[in-house]
């Protein structure tokens, strides 16, 4: 089986199309990223289809958002962005493998489109909890915390987007028991959703006897509200 990987930006794609080529079953890997980035990763170059002015552009736009903010105008960088990867992905990179890789936590309505025109199927592979339990719980924790000002909410029109892809995709890849949950209860197809946890790279990874006189706790991450580290 030949799997397509569809990315804008980096996330954990890099990783899967590692494995996905070891074993044989990558077609191609498409990212905004440029070529030789892409190949620290050890993903073979002629697996990479690289559209890295897509980042370019993000970047640039993206240091117009504080003064865009000042100014109270409504013009979302992400979802502009999304949009034009997802046209220029859907008209130009359409792959016929069996299954083609996306989400990532894009719109990617465009791309499913194409593919269903084709008989290709699709997994949508989220990156977050859903849009109303960050709208209700996640809020009320930065509200709680005396931190409601850095509540940096995801523009309604890019989650429209999301959730269409979300359910437009024939599966959905949920990262933990907990992310899945609040898919279905936000009422996606529980059939479709199935679970696929983050691997390790154990070159990098790996168990060492350390000796140490105390207890140590590390925490990796951003987003320290959302990660509940205040709480560990």
């Amino acid at each position: 089986m030949k799997f397509t990987i569809y990315i804008k930006g980096r996330n954990w794609s890099y990783q899967l199309a590692k494995v996905l080529s070891e074993t044989d079953n990558l077609d191609f890997l498409v990212t905004s990223y440029p070529k030789f980035f892409v190949k620290k990763y050890n993903v073979p170059a002629n697996k990479i289809k690289s559209i890295f002015l897509i980042e370019i552009l993000v970047r640039l736009l993206g240091k117009f958002d504080p003064l865009l903010y000042k100014l109270k105008l409504n013009f979302d960088v992400n979802l502009i962005m999304d949009w034009a990867t997802d046209t220029i992905y859907s008209l130009f990179f359409i792959q016929n493998s069996d299954l083609l890789l996306l989400g990532f936590g894009n719109t990617t309505c465009k791309i499913i489109k194409k593919a269903r025109k084709k008989n290709i199927k699709t997994i949508y592979f989220l990156n977050n909890s859903s849009s109303s339990y960050r709208d209700k719980v996640l809020k009320e924790e930065y509200d709680k915390l005396g931190l409601s000002k850095f509540y940096n909410g995801e523009p309604k029109a890019l989650t429209r987007k999301i959730n269409e892809s979300i359910n437009m995709a024939d599966y959905i890849g949920a990262l933990s028991s907990f992310q899945k949950q609040t898919y279905i209860d936000e009422g996606v197809d529980e059939s479709k959703i199935f679970l696929s946890f983050l691997g390790v790279d154990t070159s990098v990874f790996f168990p060492k006897k350390i000796k140490k006189d105390k207890f140590i706790v590390i925490y990796v991450g951003n987003d320290f509200v959302r990660k509940g580290a205040k709480y560990l």
